[in-house]
């Protein structure tokens, strides 16, 4: 809305006109309350935490010290997809996050799952282009991100399955897929 129509139609449509002198933190929250007004669900609620992230990120792209809104509106619609894969990997992260946490309160070890999460972030964003480019491939230069629900879910399932590995730090493939950043397992090559 922000990118297409100026930052004074989005603050209208969500009936946000008074950020102008607020805190950039009062900004944050009254925009996360527009967007997600109830997380009455854990996903609901995982999503709120993910936009909140995201939000928090392009927010502090601007100086909003001054009170003066209109900086935002230097966003536009080629700064959308950027947004998009921001919030989608915030929110498979933060699934998986929980995941590991559920994972970890029915017997998993503590070690590997905070092995898991400190590199989870990086895994899904790497992963989450990899899965935006084969769509792409297969269907055209079809606009992804109608499908991004779809496509999250999808890698979600494929991170989730890292935890059903009977050992889960080898987590390795051709792709690297390794959550630490490191595709080396230790073992010599050659």
């Amino acid at each position: 809305m922000v990118a297409t129509d100026g930052l004074a139609v989005a603050t209208t449509r969500f009936r946000i006109e008074d950020l102008a002198n607020q805190s950039p933190e009062v900004i944050l929250q009254r925009l996360v309350d527009a967007l997600f007004p109830n997380a009455n669900t854990r996903e609901e609620a995982l999503a709120r935490t993910s936009v909140a992230k995201t939000l928090e990120r392009w927010l502090g792209q601007f100086d909003l010290s001054n009170g003066d809104l209109s900086v935002l509106d230097s966003t536009d619609l080629s700064d959308i997809p950027t947004l998009m894969r921001e919030y989608l990997t915030d929110y498979i992260n933060e699934r998986m996050n929980n995941e590991l946490l559920n994972w970890v309160n029915m017997g998993g070890e503590l070690e590997i799952a905070i092995e898991l999460s400190e590199g989870m972030r990086e895994y899904v964003a790497r992963e989450l282009e990899n899965v935006i480019e084969n769509h792409a491939k297969v269907n055209g230069e079809v606009d992804w991100i109608e499908d991004s629900q779809e496509l999250a879910e999808k890698l979600f399932n494929e991170a989730y399955a890292l935890l059903e590995q009977p050992e889960p730090q080898q987590h390795g493939d051709a792709g690297d897929g390794s959550l630490d950043g490191d595709s080396s397992n230790g073992e010599d090559d050659s």
